[in-house]
């Protein structure tokens, strides 16, 4: 059974809490009906593009698989690894710039003021009409706009191109609610089918579009052919698992000290990350509380630890640059005199969750709470974090903000870290064996003593360094050159036998490890 409430309990069960009042049943009725269409519609029609584009570009669809089964094999697909599949996110987006399931919507212009756009001069108040199908076929922005081309959204490509050239879920204040949902769906869809089967389009196939209400695609058939091939072990499994699974346990040296975790949210995101913050102190030792940043300003105010008594964390979200509904007291605070007042000195850190595809407003909050805490003469434990929706890496920024916080705080008390911690931080150093015997040093020795040394050093050594790396031995069937006459380089055409059971590909990568000679070796220890 899911631990989480589904989306009708919270409805009809869960108050709103600033006002304890349950939401109207006129209003619930309004909501199912959006979802059975909103929820449904745009995101099945997404998906059906998707696929017919897959179907059309069996490369792409070998690059989706080769990704998957490298991130998680046959395994299930938790939320981190999804975050690690870039390329799945590639090839949504791509099929959403040309398929978008709402292909136009409607944006008011100031009503108080007239605006400029482009070279038309907008009237205030004045409905103006955005075409995703236009927009998102813009040759300046899309070379070649009608190509199905994932590598459009390459870290190197996206770097220059406006944020506001790709608006599937339109923008602002009205932009659509569910899009992180949709874009999950659409990626855990794409990475489940085709880690299983071949999509291929039947030559039946006679692609209509209307649009009712959304893109409505009519006349696609698809035929689906299972895989055969056994699954390789994924190479980034052991990567996958999440950061913050380690135990720091209970330490003395915190006994007493006192975390705060102020969390501001419209959704429940934050604060299921605020109660992972709370456990973790807890765990620790540390006397806890959690509350909402409103909490902070009110009659009652919640008091704040000071230097070294304790930590302040807040994990907020950010809502077209505004602060979520229970920070918004905080919001208005931050700026008085008694803030200045009650924030010198405390030690804090902050993490912001936010989209990038919201850039104007990115983080803005949570940068805001970061840089008045700051210039109220707080005291920085751990710098600003940033968890990207858009880009699945919440999860990990989190991970990584939740080890460093465990990190400053431990150093800060004086307090060793823990072994997981360590392990994680610094690569594991080879082990050597250092002889002496009656005051000689290894080259004092007598050789068959120096051999037997020299060669378990070396064999406790290699076994060390190749325990990541899994090794093998490969007999060369063929190394002959290439390139013929005195051209000044060299270029060899080299053929190994694998092992039974291992596969290569291509596009995989073979890494050689070469041993020093002997007699290196040898010099570098006897000097």
């Amino acid at each position: 059974k899911c631990p989480m409430a589904d989306m009708a309990t919270r409805m009809l069960t869960f108050p709103d809490p600033l006002t304890g009042e349950l939401l109207p049943d006129d209003n619930v009725e309004n909501q199912v009906a959006t979802f059975l269409v909103a929820g449904h519609d745009s995101t099945s029609t997404a998906i059906t593009m998707l696929l017919y584009q897959l179907a059309q570009h069996p490369e792409v669809e070998e690059r989706v698989y080769r990704e998957v089964m490298a991130t998680v094999g046959n395994g299930p697909i938790s939320w981190e690894a999804l975050g690690k599949m870039e390329y799945c996110m590639q090839v949504v987006k791509e099929n959403l710039r040309l398929f978008s399931p709402a292909t136009w919507y409607n944006k008011m212009s100031p009503a108080d003021r007239t605006v400029q756009l482009g070279p038309y001069e907008i009237p205030p108040d004045t409905a103006v009409m955005i075409s995703t199908w236009g927009l998102h076929r813009n040759p300046k922005v899309y070379p070649n706009p009608e190509r199905f081309d994932p590598d459009r959204w390459s870290p190197e490509q996206c770097a220059g191109r406006s944020p506001y050239a790709w608006l599937p879920f339109s923008y602002g204040k009205r932009a659509c609610i569910g899009a992180q949902l949709s874009l999950i769906e659409q990626r855990m869809v794409l990475a489940e089918l085709v880690r299983r089967f071949h999509i291929r389009l039947d030559s039946s196939t006679q692609l209509t579009i209307s649009e009712p209400l959304f893109l409505n695609p009519q006349g696609i058939y698809l035929r689906v052919v299972a895989r055969t091939q056994e699954a390789p072990p994924p190479t980034t499994f052991v990567a996958s698992q999440p950061a913050s699974d380690f135990d720091v346990g209970d330490l003395e040296g915190l006994h007493g000290k006192q975390l705060v975790v102020l969390f501001g949210t419209n959704t429940g995101s934050c604060e299921d990350l605020a109660d992972k913050m709370y456990r973790r102190g807890t765990a620790m030792g540390m006397a806890c509380t959690k509350a909402p940043l409103d909490a902070v300003c009110q009659a009652d105010s919640l008091p704040l630890p000071k230097g070294a008594d304790g930590v302040v964390l807040v994990i907020t979200s950010t809502y077209n640059g505004k602060p979520p509904e229970n920070a918004k007291q905080f919001d208005q605070w931050l700026g008085s005199p008694e803030a200045s007042e009650r924030l010198q000195g405390v030690r804090f850190s902050v993490f912001g969750c936010g989209n990038r595809q919201w850039a104007a407003t990115f983080v803005a909050f949570a940068s805001k709470v970061d840089d008045c805490l700051t210039a109220a003469g707080g005291q920085c434990l751990v710098p600003l974090a940033i968890g990207d929706m858009d880009t699945g890496d919440a999860e990990a920024a989190f991970a990584r903000w939740d080890v460093a916080f465990c990190i400053a705080l431990l150093r800060s008390h004086g307090l060793p870290l823990p072994k997981d911690i360590a392990a994680s931080l610094y690569p594991k150093v080879l082990e050597y064996d250092t002889y002496l015997l009656q005051g000689k040093g290894y080259g004092d020795l007598p050789v068959p003593e120096r051999e037997a040394v020299r060669d378990r050093s070396l064999g406790t050594a290699a076994k060390l360094f190749a325990t990541g790396c899994k090794p093998f031995e490969a007999a060369p069937l063929c190394n002959r050159e290439l390139l013929v006459g005195a051209v000044g380089r060299s270029t060899r055409h080299i053929e190994i036998a694998l092992p039974e059971g291992l596969a290569y590909t291509a596009g995989d990568h073979l890494g050689v490890l070469a041993a020093n000679p002997e007699e290196g070796v040898q010099a570098y220890l006897d000097y």
